[in-house]
């Protein structure tokens, strides 16, 4: 799987190596500019826009150029509109210059639904591929190994296996938030065969949505269809979630995420109906609200499992 994240840090140090090379008339880049590439740096901010990450690329590269920090950040956004123009990979999301030098780059809701689409195909989080600069422009989710039965890759699979995990973490969390995260997975699994069995989706191995093959994620005007409060919300700890999770990552560093994921669901399954009378009016609202519970049941069984030892339960 590619995070976000990553995508938008190798697109921006793509656009940054066109834009210095064109602004510096030494080339090849100085020696202490080597490198640089890897410290694009960018991190989720608040804001009333939508999914928002801000890098101070351009402060770092006045240090070393001793170019005003605006000079650079301006160069950096319009190489990065010339290279939109023609990329699929992130042509739309926007990207400007906030004071002081900030690059702030919002991601559009075409990269958003390529991104969730992700989810609905099988253990997407197994194999984590970071999208590094020079690599293709448009990723696709890694090859995943064969999940073990009973894992949180495979949420309709014998769960004793899992059930019989230890809680080696169980120091860092309290029981009832340990309950609360395994409550949460448990009701995405319910959901999700629900949806199956009255005919919304047609569920394939390990639990991956088979039918529609493509979530309708985006409304007509290329806009995301999930787009109230609750659902925002839930997208943004997903993205926190994803970003986050590496090799490095501890249970001291997973707990929180964890926690902050099943909260968000817990509010967004009480805000966002899915069957009855939504799901008879709107089916296509309907499998989008689908595709986010199997995007929250995937990232929350991996966080369990995998990162805090505790058993993503498919039942309470």
């Amino acid at each position: 799987m590619w995070s976000v994240r990553s995508h938008l840090e190798a697109a921006l140090a793509a656009c940054w190596q066109q834009a210095i090379a064109g602004q510096l008339s030494t080339s090849p880049l100085p020696p202490e500019l080597d490198g640089l590439h890897e410290q694009v740096g960018l991190r989720r901010v608040a804001s009333d826009v939508g999914i928002v990450y801000s890098s101070a690329i351009a402060l770092r590269l006045s240090a070393q150029t001793g170019q005003p920090a605006e000079q650079l950040a301006d160069g950096l956004i319009q190489s990065w509109q010339q290279s939109s123009a023609d990329s699929a990979a992130w042509a739309d999301s926007t990207a400007r210059v906030e004071w002081g030098g900030l690059v702030q780059i919002r991601v559009g809701d075409r990269t958003l639904a390529r991104w969730l689409q992700q989810f609905s195909s099988p253990s997407p989080l197994i194999t984590l591929v970071p999208t590094l600069p020079g690599a293709a422009s448009d990723p696709t989710p890694g090859a995943a190994s064969d999940p073990t039965p009973g894992t949180a890759s495979d949420p309709t699979g014998d769960r004793r296996s899992a059930a019989s995990l230890p809680d080696a973490n169980a120091g860092c969390l309290s029981q009832a938030n340990r309950f609360a995260m395994q409550a949460a997975h448990a009701r995405c699994v319910s959901l999700l065969a629900l949806a199956e069995w009255v005919g919304l989706i047609r569920c394939g191995p390990q639990g991956a949505i088979a039918e529609p093959a493509l979530l309708p994620w985006l409304q007509d005007e290329q806009t995301l269809r999930v787009g109230q409060p609750a659902e925002r919300d839930l997208i943004g700890q997903l993205l926190n979630c994803v970003d986050a999770i590496s090799p490095q990552l501890t249970a001291a560093q997973a707990a929180p995420l964890a926690l902050a994921l099943s909260r968000r669901f817990y509010q967004f399954d009480a805000a966002c109906r899915i069957f009855g009378a939504v799901a008879a009016a709107a089916p296509r609202t309907s499998q989008a609200r689908l595709g986010l519970v199997r995007a929250t049941q995937q990232t929350l069984g991996y966080l369990l499992e995998k990162h805090l030892a505790i058993a993503a339960l498919s039942a309470l």
